[in-house]
């Protein structure tokens, strides 16, 4: 059975929730807390996400996103996937860390955004685990009261946009006010989660529904992150590795140990084109397992590496653009 689409749009916010495999931890501690958050920076910066929020509990988090470049499967696959590998190799574990797919709900921004980052705050107040928002560590509510600096999404630093959220409800004075009334008033699931993963107005639901038939009429040319990967064919993913690198076209990229050229060649043709792992590999003479575990190990090397992230953004950056390459 085909899985359900996913309605993607350009600017579109979510309100994103994954829980351990039958409501087991995801984590444990301080370190997998931060392990996390790290390579949500590094999906931030990839994928050009705006976060407006999260919450980290024991088995589940909550996430609230926008995606300029309307890519959430591919941001959240990419940032579930890396950090289950990672914390299965942390902990000596095998089999699924998550309990499958992450829900996601469509929000309306402009009624329910302040109401949805309030309820994402009070989760470790519901869970008898804190007596206020702002106690709990492992949240964005301290970038809500001031007490975290800004980062830039260049930096490893997770960047958490209250701008938006503070205009909206006039203020962070109001938004305490707010996040006071929804704990008071306790809203029940549909006004959180919406029907139907939508949350928002009639007329909100109604265009809404309206997109989602039109994806399913072509199921993948209708959907916007379906549409970037076909278009991307293998020639343009080199000439923007190439001038991401400031590469000619009389340097050869082939398959080198070490060599930086290859190594985001093989990733760019993964991430960006639609090429199986098979085809990517005929072209370098490696077996499809290979290109897997290169691609990995380079998502992994963003992590630590500013240099890297930076080249990997500068990709996805210049296949956005109108190409003028011949």
């Amino acid at each position: 059975m085909a899985r359900p689409l996913r309605l993607a749009y350009e600017d579109a916010l979510y309100h994103v929730i994954n829980r351990g495999h039958r409501r087991e931890a995801i984590f444990t501690d301080d370190k997998d807390r931060e392990e996390f958050l790290g390579r949500l920076a590094v999906a931030q910066v990839r994928f050009n996400l705006t976060v407006h929020g999260y919450c980290l509990m024991g088995n589940h988090y909550h996430l609230l996103v926008g995606t300029p470049d309307a890519n959430l499967s591919r941001a959240m696959h990419t940032l579930n996937s890396s950090y289950a590998s990672w914390y299965r190799a942390r902990h000596q574990l095998v089999g699924s860390l998550f309990q499958g797919r992450f829900k996601s709900v469509l929000v309306e921004e402009e009624r329910y955004l302040a109401e949805v980052s309030a309820y994402i705050h009070l989760n470790p107040v519901r869970a008898g685990l804190v007596n206020s928002p702002e106690a709990w560590k492992w949240s964005s509510m301290g970038h809500y009261l001031g007490k975290k600096p800004p980062a830039k999404k260049n930096e490893l630093t997770l960047a958490v946009t209250t701008d938006e959220v503070l205009r909206l409800c006039g203020g962070r004075k109001n938004y305490l006010a707010i996040i006071d009334e929804v704990w008071a008033r306790k809203p029940d699931a549909e006004s959180i989660y919406g029907a139907n993963s939508l949350l928002g107005d009639e007329d909100f639901v109604d265009e809404m529904k309206m997109r989602l038939r039109a994806a399913k009429e072509g199921r993948v040319e209708h959907m916007p992150e379906a549409k970037d990967i076909l278009r991307n064919d293998p020639e343009r993913v080199e000439r923007a590795v190439r001038a991401a690198l400031g590469l000619g076209k009389e340097t050869t990229i082939a398959r080198r140990r070490g060599d930086t050229g290859y190594r985001l060649m093989v990733w760019a043709l993964r991430r960006h084109s639609a090429l199986r792992l098979s085809e990517i590999g005929a072209r370098f003479g490696i077996k499809a397992s290979a290109v897997s575990e290169l691609v990995r190990h380079t998502d992994e090397m963003a992590l630590s590496d500013k240099d890297m992230r930076k080249t990997i953004a500068d990709i996805a950056t210049i296949l956005k653009r109108p190409e003028t390459v011949k």
